[in-house]
């Protein structure tokens, strides 16, 4: 099937909905995950605890690899930086990004400005490696896409209208694509760097939270809050 680009602002319903693979679910031992990253190498997975000030680093199996206490609380969302030495979190509560190393020694912090208008704070992070610019979504009402540039300065505050809601985001350089998954609607959406959609993916994941793309081998990891659970999906 060849996908044709489609605004987030048009009705949903001109969209072929298809079904992503799910080809393994794993138990992991963190307190209501809530954002994913993979690593470099793709061999590994970041995740961080909304419950607990913690960042996880997974195998793919879920098996916690270590543990790294970081400072403050409330984090929603996690992106390995361009480098591969640092991480950014999206600290909802705040509105702030942090950034940290794997030691979790604080190195950066920066105020997101509009990301608390409204109710629904920061969820969701990832970066576009091609231009090393910083993507947030703001979670609902309104949702909002959000683009930083290398001075952290905003070249993109999009409103979102497809979802209820954005939880989770991540971003696939070999396309130049964003992955977004809503936990409200249990969906996962494939869109353009703006924002507009292409395709659409139903899950039936409770509160999936986070979500990681594996370009090589066209994986897509999940986790859910709720459940503290893995999921693996194979797109076909």
């Amino acid at each position: 099937m060849v996908a044709t680009a489609f605004n987030c602002n048009n009705a949903e319903s001109s969209i072929e909905k298809l079904s992503l693979e799910l080809i393994n679910k794993y138990s992991i031992d963190v307190v209501e995950p809530s954002g994913l990253d993979l690593s470099k190498n793709n061999e590994s997975l970041w995740a961080v605890s909304d419950k607990h000030s913690k960042i996880y680093q997974l195998d793919l199996m879920g098996r916690i690899l270590q543990e790294i206490d970081i400072p403050g609380n409330d984090f929603e969302g996690i992106t390995l930086d361009i480098n591969g030495h640092s991480l950014w979190l999206a600290q909802e509560s705040l509105s702030e990004l942090l950034r940290i190393d794997t030691l979790g020694n604080e190195l950066q912090r920066i105020y997101v400005a509009g990301a608390s208008n409204g109710s629904g704070g920061l969820e969701g992070i990832t970066i576009n490696t091609s231009k090393n610019h910083i993507l947030l979504l703001k979670e609902k009402d309104p949702s909002v896409l959000i683009e930083l540039n290398t001075t952290f300065e905003p070249v993109l505050f999009k409103h979102l209208y497809n979802a209820s809601d954005y939880s989770g985001m991540d971003y696939n350089e070999i396309n130049n694509e964003l992955w977004i998954v809503s936990d409200q609607d249990k969906k996962v959406y494939q869109c353009d760097i703006r924002g507009n959609m292409i395709n659409s993916y139903s899950i039936n994941i409770a509160k999936a939270e986070g979500i990681a793309f594996d370009r090589e081998n066209n994986l897509i990891y999940i986790v859910s809050d709720s459940e503290e659970s893995l999921y693996i999906f194979k797109l076909n």
